[in-house]
């Protein structure tokens, strides 16, 4: 059972938490609507994962709280704020997704927060597309990319786009160990230690694209 915390506007919030109640493998564990309830209610329901919305309170920080208060939980951002450095900042911090309110159905939300457990970093297409627009232009990965093999690259490439390592193993017709190697490469080579660290020094250093 995957036990989810939401920190969201009221409005959304009973929207979410019927859904979620409703669908099989998956439980509210609590819920609320300001930042200055947060810490309290995560720390005493121990949530697998929470749904954070930045926007509520003071933003970046409560990310950090959460890291801290509830450091086995991961946490999505679900939120209406697309400025692409914030989002580059979410995940440097640790987050295990990056998703907008209005660019998520509520199904495919349940995917993403599947994702997010199996350890995948699920982020709104739109959002790497903004991302790599709001780069500054030239440079590019010359050094860096050039340290990667095509196959690390590859797999580098499918994180950016969200997939866990299950679904990386699917699409490349290779066994999950190996992926998990690959992986491990990439993120001596990168010199990163989380799937979210990797994904943020592949976009801010191009050596990626987007979706």
């Amino acid at each position: 059972m995957t036990r989810v915390f939401l920190c969201q506007p009221d409005h959304y919030k009973h929207v979410l938490s019927f859904f979620i109640d409703n669908t099989a493998g998956f439980k509210v564990a609590g819920a609320c609507h300001k930042s200055v309830e947060l810490e309290a209610q995560v720390h005493l329901t121990q949530p697998n994962l929470v749904l954070l919305d930045i926007a509520l309170g003071n933003g970046i920080d409560m990310l950090v709280q959460m890291r801290k208060h509830a450091p086995t939980a991961r946490v999505i951002v679900l939120t209406e704020t697309e400025d692409p450095a914030v989002v580059l900042q979410c995940l440097a911090l640790g987050a295990a997704g990056y998703l907008l309110v209005r660019k998520t159905t509520l199904p495919r939300l349940i995917d993403f927060i599947r994702d997010a457990c199996e350890g995948g970093v699920p982020i709104s297409p739109a959002l790497v597309k903004h991302i790599v627009k709001a780069l500054p232009p030239g440079g590019g990965p010359v050094v860096l990319s050039s340290t990667l093999t095509r196959r690390e690259t590859e797999i580098l490439q499918l994180m950016v786009n969200g997939q866990t390592y299950k679904a990386i193993s699917f699409s490349l017709n290779i066994a999950l160990d190996t992926v998990r190697s690959h992986i491990r490469n990439i993120y001596d080579k990168l010199e990163v230690h989380s799937k979210s660290e990797a994904v943020v020094k592949a976009l801010r250093e191009r050596v990626v694209t987007s979706y």
